[in-house]
């Protein structure tokens, strides 16, 4: 998929975020044990914490200013397979200790977290069409070393992945 494609269907994901930060207390906090660990709250803590990250490496990439660029760096084999595949496959995995939701994330919390990720789609935007044109990988803590394309990429796959378990938590909830 083509970034712009990329930041369209990212775009469309933001909307859903943007809903659930308007949503009732009561779906905010709900918790379903056999679908997450985390409730609704941390899902979307845990989403926005993660866009920040992925969508920054990306913009580091374009700017060139970041220690931990790599001039031609690899994903992994996984990484390369997943990112090919377009989409995260369930189940139970641990997140990194820097995306993880707080205990008890607030929707001011979040919302604060959200405007920070339009500002670095605003910042990318412009430049989707040279994207595939930018030197340098970034590492994801997992999957190896990422170019821009692939953060895109990642992060429209991974916050596709989370709202889907949102999104089972709210029907087996509600159900």
């Amino acid at each position: 998929m083509k970034p712009d494609q990329e930041l369209a269907d990212l775009d469309v994901a933001l909307q859903r975020i943007d809903g659930l930060l308007g949503s009732e207390a009561s779906d905010w906090t709900r918790r379903r044990d056999d679908v997450s660990n985390w409730s609704v709250a941390e899902q979307v803590d845990h989403m926005l914490r993660s866009l920040v990250r992925m969508l920054s490496a990306a913009d580091m990439i374009r700017v060139g200013y970041d220690a931990r660029i790599k001039p031609d760096g690899k994903a992994s084999v996984p990484g390369r397979l997943l990112l090919r595949a377009g989409a995260i496959p369930r189940g139970r995995a641990e997140a990194p200790e820097e995306v993880l939701p707080a205990e008890a994330p607030t929707v001011d919390d979040c919302r604060e977290r959200y405007e920070a990720v339009l500002g670095l789609l605003a910042a990318l935007a412009p430049h989707l069409e040279t994207m595939r044109t930018w030197r340098g990988t970034i590492p994801h803590p997992l999957l190896g070393d990422f170019r821009a394309q692939d953060w895109l990429r990642f992060a429209r796959m991974h916050t596709e992945h989370h709202l889907a378990i949102v999104d089972d938590i709210l029907g087996v909830a509600a159900g």
